[in-house]
C-alpha cells in the first residue's frame, strides 16, 4: 500500500512540470572578473562564481564587484567595553554583456553579528568566521541574482 502510494506521488511530482528554482544551467561565461576590496574576500567570491561560469556558453559576460567591509559596534556593556560586533559587506555589482553592451547593476549589503572574547585570538578568529559566512551568502545572492536576470531577459 506504502509501495503504490510512494510510486504514485513521484509519477505525479515527475509529470507536474516541477523544477528546483536553484537548477545551475550554466548560461553564461564570465570572461572577465574585477574585484575591489578586500582580498579574502574578493578571493572566496571568485572561486564561488567561477564555479558556474560556463566556457562552452555562447553568452559571455564582464562582471565588476566593489566590496566594502565595515565593522560596526554593536552592544557594549555599562563599562562601555564593546560585547559584540556587526560585520556589514557592502557591494555593488556591475554585470556587462559583452556582446551588446548591456549593463545590469544591482548592491547587496549583507551583515552579521559576532562575540567580542576575553581573549583577543578568539575575537580575531570569531572575526574571521564571520567574515567567512558573510562571504558564502553574499556568494550565493550573487549567482542568484546573475541567474534569475539572465533567465529573465
Amino acid at each position: 500500500m506504502k509501495l503504490i502510494l510512494i510510486l504514485t506521488f513521484l509519477i505525479l511530482l515527475n509529470s507536474c512540470g516541477f523544477k528546483r528554482i536553484s537548477q545551475n544551467n550554466n548560461l553564461f561565461y564570465l570572461q572577465k572578473i574585477t574585484i575591489e576590496g578586500d582580498k579574502r574576500i574578493s578571493q572566496i567570491l571568485r572561486n564561488n562564481i567561477l564555479v558556474v561560469s560556463n566556457k562552452k556558453s555562447v553568452d559571455k559576460y564582464e562582471l565588476k564587484l566593489k566590496i566594502k567591509k565595515e565593522r560596526r559596534d554593536k552592544i557594549k556593556n555599562i563599562s562601555g567595553k564593546i560585547t559584540r560586533y556587526t560585520l556589514v559587506l557592502n557591494t555593488n555589482l556591475s554585470f556587462k554583456n559583452i556582446k551588446n553592451q548591456k549593463t545590469i547593476t544591482k548592491s547587496f549589503s549583507q551583515n552579521i553579528d559576532y562575540e567580542v572574547e576575553d581573549i583577543h585570538s578568539n575575537t580575531v578568529r570569531n572575526e574571521k568566521k564571520a567574515s567567512k559566512m558573510l562571504t558564502e551568502a553574499l556568494s550565493d545572492k550573487i549567482i542568484n541574482f546573475i541567474n534569475f536576470s539572465l533567465k529573465n531577459k
